[in-house]
């Protein structure tokens, strides 16, 4: 249901460099609680307004203006949001041998040029910050990982007659390695 869906947004949003949060119109109150949740995880958010081949230059201007002025205000900062069109429909005219003319709707070429010069903008102003960020928060969920783990095996221990849990000689040190450093995590064992 709505928590799963929650729950794997948030965790694919701690992986992101960037979210391409997209809408088809104006923005729905089940959508803003999506985006303020993602905004939660510190990430650059892109909101991008898809379709816009579907509707009037002006509606569309309009509903731009909303969402920036009113409804993500103080959320996503207006230069945040970009027009798209992934599949626009494009409208054919044919004139047939007898004069008449005969329309069809065929897909046009995509309209993304605004939506990849921000994505290249934000990359290029953040870029570093977002690999060391995200580096950061890999090693923040190895190292809860590697913890919790020893803390299983300290529990496993045997209890010496002085109450105290036995230790092996050696404790391994797990490390893992990082695209900018070594991270070695020393485990946590707690003592009563």
């Amino acid at each position: 249901g709505g928590d799963t869906r929650q729950a794997i947004a948030q965790k694919i949003a701690r992986q992101a460099d960037l979210i391409l949060f997209v809408i088809a119109g104006d923005l729905t109150q089940l959508e803003y609680t999506a985006l303020s949740e993602l905004h939660r995880a510190g990430k650059p958010i892109l909101v991008v307004f898809n379709k816009t081949d579907q509707f009037p230059m002006t509606d569309r201007d309009q509903i731009v203006t909303m969402i920036q002025q009113d409804r993500l205000a103080g959320l996503i900062p207006p230069e945040n949001i970009v027009m798209a069109a992934a599949a626009p429909l494009v409208t054919q005219a044919i004139r047939q041998a007898d004069g008449s003319i005969h329309t069809h709707r065929e897909r046009g070429a995509a309209d993304v040029e605004a939506l990849k010069l921000k994505i290249l903008e934000i990359l290029q102003r953040e870029g570093k910050a977002l690999v060391a960020i995200n580096t950061l928060l890999y090693a923040d969920d190895i190292n809860e990982q590697v913890v919790a783990k020893n803390w299983r095996c300290a529990i496993a221990l045997p209890m010496t007659p002085f109450g105290k849990q036995s230790l092996p000689s050696r404790l391994p040190l797990p490390s893992i390695q990082l695209p900018l450093w070594t991270y070695s995590a020393v485990p946590l064992l707690m003592w009563p």
